[in-house]
């Protein structure tokens, strides 16, 4: 990433942060009644929540690349490549609910693999 971006994507994170720490502090404030319902703030995180993992499985994928093939370090970066990926991937299919304001169904085949990795 060139240093345009990552400063994007960090100023990105930090008012996405401090919009979640203020509903946390200040739930009933007027800009979280009005503004960002709950309900476009749960939109609000899934879409952070795929964005971040998302970039999270490139910049690992591009950390393994850069290094050579007998390194010994370069399959952890390939396995939490494939970690973040994956989690991506039951993200997506938990989001599509999110972003249409319906209730998430618990349990379903998505959670299924989230259930599987926490025993």
């Amino acid at each position: 990433m060139t240093r345009a971006t990552d400063r994007v994507l960090l100023s990105s994170l930090w008012v996405t942060t401090f919009v979640f720490v203020g509903w946390g502090l200040l739930p009933r404030a007027a800009l979280y009644t009005t503004l960002l319902s709950p309900t476009r703030l749960v939109a609000l995180a899934a879409l952070a929540k795929l964005a971040l993992l998302l970039l999270g499985t490139a910049w690992s994928w591009r950390s393994r690349a850069a290094l050579e093939a007998g390194n010994p370090v370069r399959p952890a970066w390939t396995l939490l490549a494939a970690g973040l990926l994956s989690n991506f991937l039951g993200q997506a299919l938990l989001a599509r609910y999110q972003l249409a304001g319906e209730p998430s169904p618990f349990p379903s085949w998505p959670t299924s693999s989230t259930c599987s990795r926490t025993r």
